[in-house]
């Protein structure tokens, strides 16, 4: 009898431990969960105590048990499922809905047994509609360019991020701006510069609208798809996505020259001209100077010549011995002509003597 007394007080002060831990819940679990239609939602408690029965109601409805690692779902819904796992401060209890809908709103209860302790957590599901669809941005290379997103989420609980991949790639990595509750949290480092990133707006029609601008888009931003991001705790919405494309190309898509190109082709092209314009003037300029030296020298020629033939004495020609016509001497012709002319002259001074006598 002494040795079975201790281990009944043993007994006894276990079960009133027990019965104690059983009622602690963690301050770690949420009373308030919202997500949108669709999702995966996972509604948790965590007790500090062992637990080894318990069962979930919603809206006072018994819609899940738990005993000795048994779960009976009550209602036959098959998107609801149970689990128990052991934690360091405590048991974790997790009730799973999959692919939820607006009826699965309410309040859901954990109730232990067998101390009836028991937690509250309320599920909000809403409805979220894109209202912008797939779209297609013709933009010119180096110019600014909205990307903008406008949908309903009454939850107001989503992390919002903008993200860009290339065409074929599966993930959505490459994160440019997020917000968080309504205000910008993170934006791209190597785009920091490029991005204009504005907080949320809600229309007058209530809708949410979140916009970014790339400033100076390059051919290299072309080439990604633009989408928004929404995630509710473990679930993630995405909108349809928006291409770029360079305007000039919009009916050729296949088009790969950017108006940057172009321009530095203008460019070059205009240089070449320039180029070109100098080189011509100058080859002008040398043959005007040239025709120009000609046309002095000519001159300078033709006055020498004229100069030379002004001064020039015309030189004694002897005439030729013998008379091509009548055969006599020519010397002989003029000598005779002479001594005529000299008697003649005497012959007038003595008659003029005699006169005068």
């Amino acid at each position: 009898m002494r040795d079975v007394k201790p281990l009944f007080l043993l007994l006894l002060l276990h079960r009133v431990t027990n019965g104690q831990d059983n009622g602690k819940w963690s301050s770690t679990t949420s009373t308030e969960i919202s997500t949108v239609v669709g999702c995966k939602v996972e509604i948790e408690w965590v007790n500090a105590g062992p637990v080894d029965e318990f069962t979930i109601y919603k809206k006072q409805e018994h819609i899940l048990s738990f005993h000795s690692g048994v779960s009976d779902n009550l209602i036959g819904n098959e998107r609801l499922m149970i689990n128990q796992q052991k934690r360091r401060n405590g048991e974790l209890i997790t009730v799973t809905i999959n692919d939820v809908e607006i009826g699965d709103s309410g309040i859901y209860t954990c109730k232990l047994l067998p101390s009836n302790h028991s937690k509250n957590v309320t599920l909000t599901v809403t409805d979220l509609k894109w209202k912008t669809g797939k779209e297609i941005k013709a933009v010119n290379p180096w110019t600014p360019v909205q990307l903008s997103w406008e949908y309903k989420d009454s939850s107001g609980t989503a992390m919002v991020t903008a993200v860009r991949r290339k065409p074929g790639n599966s993930d959505w990595a490459e994160i440019l701006a997020r917000w968080e509750k309504g205000s910008v949290v993170q934006v791209h480092d190597l785009l920091r510069s490029r991005l204009e990133v504005d907080n949320f707006m809600t229309t007058a029609a209530g809708n949410k609208r979140t916009s970014i601008v790339l400033k100076d888009v390059t051919r290299e931003d072309l080439s990604y798809q633009y989408r928004l991001l929404l995630e509710f705790g473990k679930c993630q919405k995405y909108s349809e996505p928006i291409d770029l494309i360079p305007e000039q190309c919009e009916a050729a898509p296949e088009c790969s020259m950017t108006v940057r190109n172009v321009l530095i082709i203008l460019v070059v092209l205009l240089l070449l001209a320039v180029i070109s314009l100098i080189i011509f003037s100058y080859i002008l300029r040398r043959r005007f100077i040239d025709d120009a030296a000609n046309t002095e020298r000519n001159r300078y020629a033709s006055n020498r010549d004229i100069a030379l033939s002004s001064r020039q004495v015309t030189p004694l020609v002897p005439e030729p011995l013998l008379d091509s016509e009548n055969g006599n001497s020519a010397s002989t012709s003029t000598r005779n002509g002479t001594i005529g002319e000299n008697e003649t002259v005497e012959k007038s001074k003595s008659s003029n003597y005699e006169s005068s006598s």
